[in-house]
């Protein structure tokens, strides 16, 4: 995606934590494949994280009716 220039959305599907298993909670593991984005990728177009809130309640705007 890098090597063809792409500026859009991508969509990332998670699993839900599993009590036990050491893996840690949601936002554990977004923030773990965030970091591998911008430190292993160098993908330099994330806006900072925000716990708690979606891209799409922070950057979306409404449809005009």
């Amino acid at each position: 995606m890098l090597a063809k220039k792409y500026k859009g959305w991508i969509s990332l599907d998670y699993d839900s934590p599993r009590k036990g298993d050491g893996s840690g909670t949601l936002e554990d593991d977004v923030m773990r494949n965030r970091n591998y984005l911008v430190d292993v990728l160098k993908v330099k177009t994330l806006k900072p994280a925000v716990l708690g809130k979606s891209a799409c309640e922070m950057y979306c705007v409404p449809p005009k009716i």
